[in-house]
């Protein structure tokens, strides 16, 4: 379907944001991160690179993907669905048969994305040969090593921003995601952690947990709200309810 663009509050001002749900954007061959020979395949490809993406979801699927046929070049940036819990999803791979998978969401046990009605911000970087990553809301929540894929062949068909394509028929769209996003970023080299936490800080002014095996995370008792990712008043309440529950004091 045809996609809309509302004029509503983004994350970073008034302007259009795409409102997709079972809609999608084709941007042709040319868009990045692009794939093949030189130039392309160097520098601007799928070598190494950073995605990131603002999302107000209320549907799980694709946001920026493409795949070409059989099990050759392709990538994708997903809102992944695990057992209804919302996670951030990099898929990618080249010629060579190398393929790299991550997947993962913030330890928070009141953990919920989508439909809370929040803006969201999911980032994925990767280098072949080193590893792939993914963040959600500034904080990394998964890696992988990645392989060191030798080539990245052409693409056949446009990348696509709200779906995926199917395995056994590119031509046909599929995984569509369903609710806002905005202000999507593609980068052709790796953005550090404090980058990515820094794009976090100033679009909502809240700290990103960037370690989340911080030094004392053992006795972060409670992980819920703000009190995810620190040690606090929470932890000490959630301590001393365990700590007198055998009856000794």
């Amino acid at each position: 379907n045809k996609p809309t663009f509302d004029n509503i509050d983004g994350i970073d001002g008034s302007y259009a944001v795409f409102n997709g749900v079972n809609n999608y954007v084709n941007f042709g061959t040319a868009a990045y991160p692009k794939a093949g020979d030189f130039p392309y395949g160097v520098g601007g490809g799928l070598e190494e690179g950073t995605l990131t993406c603002w999302i107000k979801p209320v549907q799980f699927g694709g946001l920026l993907s493409n795949y070409n046929d059989g099990t050759t070049t392709g990538f994708a940036l997903s809102l992944a669905d695990n057992n209804g819990q919302a996670e951030a999803r990099m898929n990618a791979r080249g010629e060579a048969g190398d393929i790299a998978t991550v997947q993962g969401r913030p330890g928070r046990t009141d953990w919920d994305m989508l439909g809370d009605g929040q803006w969201h911000m999911l980032a994925a970087v990767w280098k072949w040969g080193e590893a792939m990553t993914v963040y959600v809301d500034g904080g990394p929540v998964a890696s992988v090593a990645a392989g060191s894929p030798d080539e990245f062949a052409d693409w056949q068909r446009g990348v696509l921003f709200g779906a995926t394509r199917n395995a056994e028929d590119r031509d046909v769209l599929q995984n569509f995601y369903g609710g806002l996003a905005d202000t999507l970023r593609v980068y052709n080299y790796v953005l550090t952690p404090e980058e990515i936490a820094s794009e976090y800080y100033a679009a909502t002014g809240r700290m990103a947990c960037t370690d989340p095996s911080f030094a004392g995370s053992e006795v972060n008792f409670d992980n819920s709200g703000s009190s995810y990712c620190r040690i606090d008043l929470a932890d000490l309440a959630a301590f001393a309810r365990a700590w007198l529950s055998d009856g000794l004091y």
